[in-house]
């Protein structure tokens, strides 16, 4: 072959040895490869570019499949067996004609799902890997490199690929942490490739299923009258994204993290903040979270302008899910918890019923350590919020709130708040609910309540109010007895009248009978009292 031949030479040298190429699928690859003509060809440096543009050339206007799918695997090949010079000419973006990163990334989402598939294995494995590790590509590659892998990892392969890797993933990591803070467009591609694989599937609405069927139909997918599952691809489900989780934060995922949420992008701070969110949705990584400094980082996100609302609401949920199971005192270390109660009333006030629910949970378990944080909650006007909850259809979200309002009783202007003839309708009617819970709540609430008379006297005026706590009463968990003793007694020591209502009620023989049988000592021991304060009446002998 003459190597000075022109280019036009060259070019139509190129095709000729593309015509000859055997067009399947299977050995497209392998055969181009080993063609000796062509690896003679491309060990010419001023030929590699040529190369690249004009299999793109051929891949842009051809209008049959096997022909894109044969182009892009042939540029795969040329990045396997050609260097790194060429991956540096694929991912430079400066020059005029784009660089074939960005003009194979203008008609990917236009192209069938095979098509999209091998032109993100050959970017992700042939091309944007090898310019990261190696150490001799400038920054500047690297980050283009980054968003060649963002774009590619949105592909279920891609993010095994990238995860799994022996050293793709500490490269990226170091790369962070050697550019903290100033290249941004590194930055965001590196909290999208995270994003991208932590994510967990969005769980479809039965509406949203139904609309997917639709689409699936119009696409020719699915039949009409078939009954097929519409499944995402195995490699969404939880299993794998909860390995994937496991396998960055061994890796040193939360550092990287933390050291991203300190860019001043706002777009950026959101995907640290969703990053958080998604680490934090298996309890078993909350801990490393909060051994890590995560939550010192999150606190910000959560409160600061510097973050979107989106990002805002997703730091939120991250700490919510924390507060949730671990101890505050041991998560919220030396931080100030008091500042996340706007925050997590601000979930409460919106449409997401498990932000609702992990965010009334997280109200509860804060304010149950700190009396200053109860008092931020109503400060906040938060008690209307969670009582608005109380009415949910959602029987947790309604748990949760009367959980959190029963906890906010030891807050004394809420306590003088609910000598309210409505609200103690309200508890009055949640203690007789089906959910366990939800009663105790309510009667728990209705037990600090009665230490005043005037409560006393509204429990009573309820149509079924001494009814409930006596149902209450014969129950067999030792908890829901002992509030409705409670109750019981309060009410009784409130004045004697009130007192001669519960002997006509008879509920002196329950308690009779509990003080006999019952193995718990508060319940004994609460029912001896209610008992002594009716005999000092002269209502029983004893």
């Amino acid at each position: 072959m003459d190597l000075s031949a022109s280019e036009e030479v060259q070019v139509s040298y190129l095709n000729s040895i593309l015509r000859k190429v055997n067009s399947t699928e299977e050995n497209f690859k392998e055969t181009f490869v080993k063609s000796p003509e062509y690896i003679e060809l491309l060990s010419q440096f001023e030929l590699k570019e040529i190369t690249t543009k004009q299999i793109l050339k051929w891949i842009n206007e051809s209008t049959k499949q096997q022909e894109k799918l044969n182009g892009i695997k042939a540029l795969s090949a040329i990045f396997n067996i050609g260097g790194n010079d060429i991956g540096r000419c694929c991912l430079d973006k400066d020059d005029d004609e784009g660089g074939t990163l960005k003009d194979l990334m203008e008609f990917i989402e236009f192209d069938k799902e095979v098509v999209q598939e091998s032109i993100i294995e050959m970017l992700s494995i042939a091309c944007s890997q090898k310019q990261l590790l190696d150490k001799g590509s400038d920054v500047d590659v690297k980050a283009n490199a980054i968003e060649g892998l963002a774009y590619a990892s949105l592909k279920p392969t891609v993010k095994e690929t990238i995860t799994y890797h022996p050293t793709l993933l500490k490269e990226i990591f170091k790369l962070v942490k050697e550019q903290e803070k100033s290249n941004n467009n590194l930055s965001y591609g590196v909290t999208v490739i995270l994003s991208n694989i932590t994510s967990y599937k969005k769980k479809l609405s039965k509406d949203d299923q139904h609309l997917l069927k639709l689409k699936k139909m119009a696409e020719g997918g699915v039949r009409k009258g078939e009954n097929e599952k519409l499944e995402t691809n195995p490699l969404d489900e939880d299993e794998y994204v909860e390995n994937r989780i496991k396998q960055i934060m061994k890796l040193g995922g939360i550092q990287s993290l933390i050291l991203l949420s300190r860019n001043q992008s706002q777009i950026i701070r959101q995907l640290v903040s969703l990053n958080f969110l998604n680490l934090a949705t298996n309890q078993m990584n909350r801990g490393m979270i909060v051994q890590q400094g995560g939550v010192k980082t999150l606190i910000p996100l959560a409160i600061k302008d510097g973050n979107t609302k989106e990002g805002m609401n997703f730091a939120t949920q991250a700490l919510a899910k924390i507060a949730i199971t671990m101890d505050p005192n041991l998560a919220f270390r030396g931080e100030r918890s008091s500042d996340l109660v706007r925050p997590l009333l601000n979930l409460c006030q919106g449409e997401d019923e498990l932000s609702q629910f992990e965010s009334l949970m997280a109200l509860t378990n804060l304010g149950s350590v700190e009396n200053d944080i109860r008092m931020r909650i109503y400060d906040s006007k938060g008690i209307p919020i969670i009582e608005n909850l109380q009415f949910s259809e959602n029987t947790l979200v309604r748990r949760a709130a009367t959980e959190c309002l029963c906890n906010m009783m030891f807050c004394e202007p809420v306590y003088e708040l609910y000598s309210d003839v409505n609200k103690i309708t309200i508890l009055v009617a949640l203690s007789d609910v089906e959910d366990f819970e939800t009663r105790r709540a309510a009667s728990g609430a209705l037990a600090i309540l009665s230490t005043d008379p005037n409560v006393c006297t509204m429990i009573l005026d309820r149509p079924k109010g001494i009814q409930i706590l006596k149902d209450l009463f014969n129950e067999n968990s030792p908890e829901i007895q002992h509030r409705a003793i409670e109750c019981f007694k309060n009410i009784a020591g409130s004045d004697k009248d009130k007192a001669e209502l519960l002997v006509k009620a008879e509920v002196h023989k329950r308690m009779l009978e509990l003080v006999k049988e019952s193995k718990v000592e508060s319940v004994v021991v609460t029912c001896a009292e209610a008992l002594k304060i009716l005999s000092n009446y002269g209502l029983l002998n004893i």
